[in-house]
């Protein structure tokens, strides 16, 4: 056990390195000079910016600098901003408590709501209450935590007068962003409440409770809640990350003052000795027999597979919504009735009506020809940046689980390094290198879910490599790149295939997020995100501006995790 604790310890040591490396990297990785933009308001000559730069040190090799800034951050000195030329230590400071406190208000939020959702969809089991509330944990996870906040700031604050949208100092004003940033938490936590739940009161434990005559709520409080909340009180730490994590884009919506970390910017060879003359027929009939007993599963399946989704309710109904939006996509250019990025002054911000279908911008653009062709390149950039995620994560899952040893621990650290990020930092700091753009913000979500796959990957081949079909090849000669795409690879698909489809929405999430912001898509391209970010000026007097958008983007996700659900349901062999 203390041998265990200690790898583990030691192993947070090139984790740590990884880290601090990559932070000090993106000072050289950024576009721009840091030097000349410091002095971008005063009129400087050569030597000046030469002082300023040997005052800074950045006149030094690369290993001293790496070398003083390590030192320097593990003193607590940060540096000094360049935007504000303040220490970064102060600034932080300042803010980090408006930001954890929005953090520690969403999690109340989660808590409240999710765990009690969650418990009364697994002891109402198939009934209305089940699915109702199964329902609405979806709709939480689908749904923008940009546009719900818009929503709210227009409902409760603008139009009812009930809470305040922005500032600070009273709980009042952490109602609205802790809903807000609260949302998709309470959602992952009510489903794994009722997963685990469920699982919980199958136990054999909880039968002989029942069999002496314990009421239904002693078994619950007494024996079941308390073996289920182990993986849910697990959740809680990593849902907490995710919502500081959340709270950049939450800030944003609700201009709350906290960090805002986006401002400035412009994811055994060997077998056993058999006789020479008998090893070429063994290994023939050998791969003869592997070859059926590998295929024959995998080719039952792809063929019953889409008869298994369509009789699966909620992937239906998410094939049904997928398949409208890709067809509204398809056939933007015919379906739009307008030019979406034709400008018309003399009709902005009109309501919607039957000249203009889902009203106008700010600008006087068809809103419904602008959201018809935001799906085409909402679903372009879902598709292109799970296939960057796959792409790159399965080959390395694959290598590192199926040759493990050294070769496994170093691509661990590697994915380790990348996993301190959060998802949504990570692809905002992969964008201000590649500096913004819809390509780029493609890159970027794509690059920062590639360690969600090479994980997802690495543990089903870890899982599969022990099988004694793959020994069998081993011992029939079978070289590793041929166990590996005609054994393994067919054997992990599953899980790689239910975590893209789900992918796509998280995808299509974090790009719409990131155009949020002014990072990804510019105008005037008409991607949702943008638009939600156009139309949240105009909230009390044009409310279809973001409205509409926004349900483009819950619509695609919705479908996205309804099709995901349904492929996990039906691939699962347990059911």
């Amino acid at each position: 056990m203390l041998t265990w604790i200690a790898r583990r310890v030691l192993a947070v040591v090139p984790v740590l390195f990884g880290v601090t490396l990559a932070v000090f990297s993106m000072l050289f990785l950024v576009p721009g000079d840091p030097v000349k933009m410091m002095l971008a308001e005063f009129v400087t000559t050569p030597d000046q910016i030469a002082q300023m730069r040997a005052q800074l040190h950045l006149d030094e090799p690369i290993l001293k600098q790496y070398g003083r800034f390590v030192t320097s951050a593990a003193r607590g000195d940060l540096g000094t901003s360049i935007r504000s030329r303040r220490p970064v230590t102060t600034e932080i400071g300042e803010n980090v408590w408006n930001t954890a406190q929005l953090a520690l208000a969403a999690m109340l939020v989660a808590v409240v709501v999710g765990v009690p959702l969650g418990l009364l969809a697994a002891l109402a089991r198939s009934s209305w209450l089940d699915v109702a509330s199964m329902a609405t944990a979806l709709l939480g996870v689908s749904m923008p935590s940009f546009w719900l906040g818009l929503l709210l700031i227009f409902a409760f604050s603008l139009h009812l007068g009930w809470f305040p949208a922005t500032g600070g100092g009273s709980l009042l004003h952490l109602v609205l962003p802790s809903i807000t940033l609260g949302t998709i938490a309470a959602a992952i936590i009510a489903r794994l409440t009722r997963s685990s739940m469920l699982e919980v009161l199958g136990q054999d434990y909880v039968r002989t409770a029942r069999a002496k005559g314990l009421g239904g709520f002693a078994v619950v409080v007494r024996h079941a809640l308390k073996n289920a909340l182990i993986p849910i009180i697990t959740i809680f730490g990593l849902q907490f990350g995710n919502l500081l994590a959340g709270a950049v884009i939450v800030e944003t919506v609700f201009s709350d003052r906290g960090r805002h970390p986006v401002q400035g910017l412009p994811a055994r060879a060997g077998h056993g000795a058999v006789r020479r003359h008998r090893v070429r027929a063994d290994q023939r009939a050998g791969r003869r027999r592997l070859r059926v007993r590998r295929s024959a599963h995998p080719l039952r399946l792809a063929v019953s597979l889409p008869q298994r989704l369509v009789r699966h309710r909620g992937a239906a109904v998410g094939l049904v919504i997928l398949g409208v939006l890709a067809l509204v996509a398809l056939a933007a250019p015919w379906l739009s009735p307008r030019d979406p990025i034709k400008t018309a002054p003399r009709s902005a911000l009109q309501p919607p009506s039957a000249a203009y279908w889902l009203g106008s911008d700010q600008l006087g653009r068809d809103v419904a020809s602008r959201v018809m062709h935001g799906a085409r390149i909402s679903l372009t950039v879902g598709l292109i940046a799970v296939s960057i995620a796959v792409g790159l994560g399965a080959p390395i899952g694959l290598v590192s689980g199926f040759y493990g040893g050294r070769l496994d621990g170093v691509i661990m650290r590697v994915i380790d390094v990348l996993l301190a990020f959060p998802g949504i930092l990570l692809a905002l700091a992969i964008v201000s290198v590649l500096t913004p753009g819809l390509t780029n913000v493609m890159i970027a979500v794509g690059l920062s879910a590639v360690p969600t796959y090479a994980r997802l990957i690495r543990g089903s081949v870890l899982a599969t490599r022990e099988n004694l079909y793959v020994e069998a090849a081993r011992a029939l000669g079978s070289r590793d790149p041929s166990i590996l795409a005609r054994y393994i690879l067919p054997n992990v698909v599953a899980p790689l295939v239910v975590t893209a489809t789900l992918g796509l929405g998280t995808a299509i999430l974090a790009a719409a997020a990131l155009s949020f912001l002014g990072l990804g898509s510019q105008p005037p391209q008409p991607e949702w995100g943008r638009m939600l970010s156009e139309g949240r000026d105009y909230l009390r007097e044009a409310w279809w501006i973001s409205t509409f958008p926004g349900l483009g983007i819950m619509l695609t996700v919705l479908g996205m995790n309804l099709l995901g659900d349904g492929l996990r349901d039906v691939l699962d062999p347990r059911l």
